[in-house]
């Protein structure tokens, strides 16, 4: 029996950081004309994320259970009294990550836990 090793980056509290994110995400696109329900999702391919003192950013790649992959991308503002949150979901073809203007980021490939977490 192998012992499943946690990537650091779930450790930081009772619901990591990621999956929050991405919990949130999927419940704003659930909103949207066009989007899709967390149930939809297959499983995450990839991530990143970037947190500081007034802001969190996270983006997915995501497979869909209808062979769709898309990327989400998630940012909330808190530097305001109420937190703003913008989405955005964009297609994708066979690309591993969308091209991202700006850079600054570093994709995550490390996602079993993230994804046992997201079917648990």
């Amino acid at each position: 029996m192998s012992t499943l090793k946690v990537p650091k980056y779930l450790t930081y509290g009772p619901i990591p950081s990621p999956l929050q994110a991405l919990l949130d995400a999927a419940e704003f696109a659930s909103e949207l004309q066009g989007g899709f329900d967390l149930l939809d999702v297959r499983n995450v391919e990839a991530f990143w994320e970037v947190i500081d003192a007034f802001s969190t950013a996270h983006g997915f790649v995501v497979a869909l259970a209808d062979r769709r992959r898309v990327y989400l991308q998630l940012i909330v503002d808190h530097s305001q009294d109420e937190p703003s949150e913008e989405l955005q979901i964009l297609p994708m073809g066979d690309e591993r990550y969308p091209q991202l203007e700006g850079g600054g980021i570093e994709w995550c490939d490390d996602v079993q836990v993230l994804n046992q977490l997201l079917r648990s």
